[in-house]
C-alpha cells in the first residue's frame, strides 16, 4: 500500500501537468500556434520557518527556469473570463545553497498565469503552479542527518508568483517580479519539515508569433449558478511520525462539501468532514504509557471554509478548518488544505490536496467523490 500511494504521489504531481497540456493543445491542427519560450532567473534565500532549519542557510538560492507557454485561444468556456490568461509548463533547476547536505533540486510543473491589470505593453499578472520535484539529497540517518528538511527524493513542488511583464518589441519582452518554491512530501516520509525558498525573478519571453486576439463567448450567456453544489468525497493518505525511518500510519478522511457560487469564475465552500489518524493513538501512548486511547478517539470531526478558483473542470482550493473536538491536543484545533480538484463525467472527480496544521505538513490526501444532485448543471458550466 505504501509503494502505491507513492505511486500516486508521482502521478497526481504530473496530473496538472497533463490538463495544462490539454490546454495547450486547444486548437487540435494548429497545436504549436502561438506558443512562447521563456528562460528566468531565481535569486533568493532558503526561509528558515523551523529553528531546525536556521543552520541550514549558508549561500543565497539560485535556480534558472525554461518554460513553454501559450496565449489561451478561447476555445473552451471558462476563457471567456480569463481573456489575457497562459497556461504553460515550466522545467526548474533549483541551487539550494548547502550542496554538500541539500543538494539541488529539479522539478516539472504546469502553470496557470492569470491577467491582473495592463494592456498590450504591459501586465501584471499573477502565476500559480504545482507538479512534481526530484531532490538529489534526503535525509540518512548515517550519511546525511544535518538534511532535517526532506526524507524523500520525489516530492510534490508548488510556485506561486507575482511578475510584471513589459513588451521589448512585439515579440520579445521582459518579466521581473517575486515568488516562492515549496518542496515537500506532505509527512509521507520523515523528516519533512520542507523547503520554502523565497525569490526575485528576472526573464525574457519569446513568441514565436504575434499574440492573437483570443475568440471568446459573450459573457452576457453566462450565468453564475445560483444553486448550491453538493460533493462528498472519501480521501486516504499515509503520514510517517519521528522519529525518522519509523512506521506509516493511514489517515482517512470522509468529507461533505456545500459550495455556492460568487461568480462565474469562483465560488466558496462549507466543509463539514471526519478524520481517523492512526498515528495518534501511537503519539499519545509515547507520551504516557498509561494512557491507552481507544478507536474512536482517534477520530477528529472538522469545519472548514475555503474559496475555490475554477478553471474549466480543474479548480484550486484554499480552505481553513477547525476541529470542534479532539482528543489529542498536540495538533492544536485548527488546520487548513490547499490542492486541487477535477471534475470527470458523471459527477465523478478526483482530489490531491495537502493538509497542514500551520508550517506542518500533515498529510497529502488522495481522494475520489461524487458530485450529488445538480452534476448535468455542474458539467454545462465548465
Amino acid at each position: 500500500m505504501k509503494k502505491l500511494l507513492y505511486i500516486a504521489l508521482v502521478i497526481g504531481g504530473l496530473l496538472p501537468l497533463k490538463v495544462t497540456a490539454q490546454q495547450l493543445d486547444s486548437t487540435r491542427n494548429k497545436r504549436f500556434d502561438n506558443l512562447q519560450a521563456e528562460a528566468k532567473w531565481f535569486g533568493g534565500f532558503l526561509w528558515a520557518h523551523s529553528p531546525t532549519v536556521s543552520y541550514l542557510q549558508r549561500q543565497h538560492t539560485q535556480a534558472f527556469e525554461v518554460t513553454v507557454s501559450k496565449p489561451i485561444s478561447g476555445k473552451r468556456h471558462w476563457h471567456t473570463f480569463y481573456k489575457h490568461a497562459v497556461v504553460g509548463v515550466s522545467f526548474l533547476h533549483y541551487n539550494l545553497g548547502y550542496k554538500g547536505v541539500l543538494g539541488t533540486a529539479n522539478g516539472i510543473y504546469g502553470f496557470n498565469r492569470f491577467n491582473i491589470a495592463g494592456n498590450r505593453g504591459a501586465h501584471l499578472r499573477f502565476s500559480l503552479g504545482s507538479g512534481i520535484g526530484y531532490l538529489s539529497k534526503t535525509f540518512d540517518k548515517d550519511d546525511n542527518h544535518k538534511n532535517v528538511t526532506i526524507g524523500s527524493h520525489f516530492n510534490a513542488l508548488v510556485n506561486f508568483q507575482l511578475l510584471f511583464e513589459q513588451c521589448i518589441t512585439p515579440r520579445l519582452f521582459f518579466n521581473t517580479g517575486i515568488g516562492i518554491t515549496h518542496f515537500s512530501n506532505g509527512a509521507f516520509r520523515t523528516p519533512n519539515l520542507g523547503l520554502n525558498l523565497p525569490a526575485v525573478t528576472a526573464g525574457l519571453l519569446y513568441r514565436f508569433q504575434p499574440a492573437p486576439t483570443p475568440t471568446l463567448y459573450p459573457k452576457s450567456q453566462f450565468q453564475p449558478n445560483k444553486q448550491f453544489i453538493y460533493s462528498i468525497i472519501a480521501t486516504v493518505g499515509r503520514k510517517e511520525i519521528y522519529p525518522p525511518d519509523g512506521k506509516g500510519y493511514f489517515v482517512n478522511g470522509l468529507m461533505f462539501n456545500i459550495t455556492k457560487a460568487i461568480g462565474i469564475k469562483s465560488g466558496l465552500t462549507l466543509t463539514f468532514e471526519a478524520f481517523n489518524d492512526r498515528s495518534i493513538k501511537t503519539v499519545m501512548e509515547r507520551n504516557n504509557p498509561q494512557v491507552q486511547p481507544s478507536y474512536y478517539q482517534t477520530i477528529r470531526p472538522g469545519i472548514a471554509f475555503g474559496y475555490d478558483l475554477w478553471l474549466g473542470k480543474l479548480s484550486f482550493l484554499f480552505q481553513a478548518g477547525v476541529y470542534p473536538y479532539t482528543f489529542y491536543k498536540g495538533d492544536g484545533n485548527i488546520y487548513s488544505r490547499i490542492g486541487w480538484r477535477y471534475r470527470l463525467p458523471y459527477g465523478l472527480l478526483v482530489n490531491l490536496t495537502l493538509k497542514t496544521h500551520f508550517a506542518k505538513a500533515d498529510c497529502i490526501e488522495f481522494g475520489v467523490g461524487y458530485t450529488l444532485f445538480n452534476r448535468h448543471r455542474v458539467m454545462r458550466l465548465l
